[in-house]
């Protein structure tokens, strides 16, 4: 069985005698590590994950950057294109009552939805007369 330490206590006297800690005392220590082991805990946990991050980014395959034409401009007019939220690497499928698939994503709709969005600007540059977009 594992004792507490005592601790050193003064009487009335002035001499000191030893004594064991109270509940309190203990119950107080026992919260004190309960405290840091939880944050040991979530120190561990949030390394793992930045870990487990940075080797699935590793682990990705290359990007392959499409060359876009340049065009010449002589207005000063630029296009200002907003992609945001693109969720590449996710798949899910969105089914109706009729097991009928109503909305699908995953990384070949995103690359084709990319190739789309490349053509129709491209369009919209020739079209208008715009040679510099801004990301």
């Amino acid at each position: 069985m594992i004792r507490p330490a005592m601790h050193a206590q003064t009487t009335e006297d002035g001499s000191i005698r030893d004594r064991a800690p109270t509940y309190a005392e203990l119950q107080q220590l026992r919260d004190m590590r309960r405290e840091l082991n939880e944050h040991y805990r979530a120190d561990a946990r949030s390394g793992l994950l930045r870990d487990s991050v940075m080797e699935a980014a590793r682990n990705l395959p290359a990007v392959r950057v499409l060359e876009v034409p340049r065009l010449d401009s002589d207005g000063e007019r630029r296009l200002v294109l907003g992609i945001a939220d693109m969720h590449y690497g996710a798949e899910w499928e969105v089914r109706g009552l009729k097991r009928e698939v109503i909305n699908a994503y995953n990384p070949e709709v995103f690359e084709e939805r990319m190739a789309r969005l490349l053509s129709e600007t491209i369009a919209i540059l020739e079209k208008e007369g715009i040679g510099d977009v801004t990301l």
